[in-house]
């Protein structure tokens, strides 16, 4: 579904130890993009981040949610007002995906598609998607979205606190 090739220029922000660098690292050299490694002291500092984005012209990048707080979050004011035109995806993995997180994001790039995953640290894959395109509306008075339905030939099953398959709208 996503449409990605050898224009495309990935950011690799994730640690070594972190299994989401096979996904950046990976899926880049896949597609035969380019991949750019900001320095750990950029990531590190709010604000920094989104303007190396901006530079280096990314198209995909891949970061958690909170990640994306240190590319949204600026003390200055100069910086709060970056773009981010080239930025086609952001594909997030690791942690709950709120309404806000999007929102910020599309502040910087109205045109990206987020894509929320689900998947173990143990596979290190993603077998659940939800495409988020910059179409969408968000739903009025949701705070957290889906994780989306399971990959091909991936069924994904929520059961509830006794083991058993969760119903329609309870927690699992």
């Amino acid at each position: 579904q996503l449409q990605l090739g050898r224009t495309d220029r990935f950011s690799m922000l994730s640690a070594v130890n972190y299994d989401g660098l096979q996904r950046e690292l990976f899926t880049a050299l896949w597609v035969g993009a380019s991949l750019h490694i900001p320095d750990d002291d950029l990531i590190a500092t709010p604000g920094e981040l989104a303007q190396w984005m901006r530079d280096e012209a990314i198209t995909f990048s891949h970061m958690t949610p909170p990640m994306t707080q240190l590319l949204t979050f600026s003390t200055e004011d100069a910086v709060r007002h970056v773009t981010l035109p080239a930025l086609r995806y952001v594909f997030s993995l690791g942690d709950r995906l709120t309404v806000s997180t999007v929102e910020n994001i599309r502040a910087l790039a109205p045109q990206v598609t987020y894509v929320n995953s689900f998947g173990t640290t143990e596979t290190q894959r993603a077998v659940g998607m939800n495409l988020i395109p910059p179409e969408q509306e968000l739903a009025k008075g949701q705070v957290v979205l889906p994780v989306g339905r399971g990959i091909p030939d991936a069924q994904l099953l929520i059961v509830n606190p006794a083991g058993q398959l969760a119903g329609v709208g309870e927690v699992g």
